[in-house]
């Protein structure tokens, strides 16, 4: 069982609609520009350490992401050059 009021996903800000569907359905996720509240008070996180949508991922993955302790999801995780556009995910 995952601790309430910790993120563990962070949603990359090129799948910000998957990620407004995913806040309903998990307590675990954030996003770009998240404040933190949710649907009910028990899932509510701390803000998002990532708050600009353009940010790009060489500043977001090491600074916000890995330094939150998240794992990140990425549109960009599906595409044959992933791995020289993102080493760090």
């Amino acid at each position: 069982m995952t601790e309430f009021g910790v993120a563990r996903w962070y949603i990359d800000a090129d799948t910000l609609g998957l990620a407004h569907v995913l806040i309903r359905a998990r307590h675990d996720v954030t996003f770009p520009g998240d404040h933190g509240m949710r649907h009910t008070s028990r899932w509510t996180l701390p803000p998002c350490p990532v708050q600009q949508t353009s940010a790009h991922g060489t500043e977001w993955i090491p600074g916000g992401v890995a330094a939150a302790g998240t794992a990140p999801l990425v549109a960009s995780a599906i595409r044959p050059d992933s791995r020289l556009r993102y080493p760090l995910v």
